[in-house]
């Protein structure tokens, strides 16, 4: 019988095979519905969709401090939480470390690590010639991820 953080570990490899053949504009639905068509659960296929993202950006950008807490907006309720006590969060964390992420395409980071607004915000600093040191100096506010 495997346990959640297993079955976690093994949505994440899931996804990460799909993500390499979905288009690098696709909808959130549509990547939902091929997570779930490789039998992801669906609770689980939109938590990857959240935070596999995120993760990667700040494995990419290791050297800045974002922050540990984050808003979870649930209907009209804003919850702070810290991804640091997300169970979720740190199994995917942990998954990602363990990857060999010199595996990764460039155009498979781009698809994943594009949709974070984090990613969005350092790679047009970057584009307008801004060095990586300097990008070290950003203060990022908490996320907000609407569930």
């Amino acid at each position: 019988m495997t346990t959640e953080n297993e079955r976690i570990h093994l949505y994440f490899v899931q996804a990460i095979n799909t993500w390499d053949n979905i288009g690098i504009n696709e909808n959130d639905e549509n990547i939902i519905s091929k997570f779930i068509e490789k039998r992801i659960p669906e609770k689980y296929a939109k938590l990857l969709l959240i935070y596999l993202p995120i993760i990667l950006t700040r494995k990419i950008f290791n050297k800045i401090n974002f922050p540990d807490e984050y808003i979870e907006m649930n209907r009209n309720l804003e919850i702070s939480r810290n991804f640091s006590e997300n169970n979720f969060f740190i199994v995917l964390k942990s998954s990602l470390d363990n990857y060999v992420i010199r595996n990764f395409k460039k155009d498979l980071i781009m698809k994943i690590a594009g949709r974070s607004a984090e990613f969005k915000v350092l790679n047009q600093f970057l584009l307008e010639g801004k060095e990586m040191n300097e990008l070290q100096n950003i203060q990022f506010t908490k996320l907000h991820i609407i569930n």
